[in-house]
């Protein structure tokens, strides 16, 4: 018989106390990323002044910080502190202190870091962005779980440009105030038409690869269906930039 040295064994114990404990921080990022995808663009707060911009950046903030928090958990219990690196960290890091910069220099500091009614792009959402980039690359999971991210967030486009769709056919089930732009445009949950056009752009490449690389019926039947939501959405903003952007788009990925 083999006889392992007690140093080994508590060697052997330490080691995986040290996994399971770095596994819980891991676990709970996947699905902070998971649930900051599904609930960003949909959540609003139709009974109040501000419907959109400040349940949005308040929540973006929160989630943030909250996967920051838990990287770091996670780095305490690591025997080493590794940082991944890609080949954009720089101009993401330029971009973020240019902000800083701007932000010192600014003769209304205060409005500069934290942004103005109606206005959040101050410094502190520009953090945010470049801080959700980071943890993004030191957070990179399997290919499985990646997937089951970008599933969720298709899914949710399509239920966003649902809303869309029934917004544009005059079926709304809350009274908005649409003075700042004609009444006939859909802006679904995003609050502004060329909002909801930028982010329809963005997620429908993503549709088109899901139903692509579908190999059962009902999935491709299913992101099929997405992508006309979105696509018919789409057209429902009457965002020509957007009409412009998705075109090329597509055009690009067929090349």
């Amino acid at each position: 018989s083999i006889v392992i040295p007690e140093d080994d064994l508590n060697h052997q114990k330490s080691n995986r106390k040290v996994c399971l404990i770095t596994d819980y921080p891991d676990i709970l990022i996947y699905y902070a990323f998971h649930f900051m995808v599904i609930s960003l663009p949909l959540i609003f707060l139709p009974f109040t002044q501000e419907w959109y911009g400040l349940a949005k950046v308040t929540f973006f903030r929160i989630e943030t910080l909250f996967i920051l928090f838990c990287w770091l958990i996670k780095q305490l219990f690591l025997s080493e502190f590794k940082i991944k690196r890609t080949g954009i960290d720089f101009f993401v890091f330029a971009f973020v202190f240019l902000g800083l910069v701007s932000t010192l220099a600014s003769s209304g500091p205060i409005i500069s870091f934290l942004g103005k009614y109606r206005r959040y792009e101050g410094f502190s959402t520009l953090l945010s962005y470049g801080l959700i980039f980071f943890l993004v690359n030191q957070s990179i999971f399997k290919t499985k779980k990646i997937n089951s991210i970008l599933t969720s967030l298709v899914v949710t486009s399509g239920i966003i440009s649902l809303y869309g769709i029934l917004q544009f056919a005059g079926y709304d089930f809350i009274s908005w105030n649409v003075s700042l732009w004609e009444s006939n445009r859909s802006f679904s949950t995003l609050g502004n038409p060329v909002f909801l056009g930028g982010y329809l752009v963005l997620v429908l490449p993503l549709a088109l690869v899901k139903y692509f690389n579908s190999n059962k019926p009902y999935a491709s039947f299913f992101y099929g269906l997405n992508i006309f939501l979105v696509v018919f959405c789409l057209i429902a903003t009457f965002s020509r930039g957007s009409w412009i952007a998705g075109l090329v788009g597509f055009v690009l990925m067929l090349v």
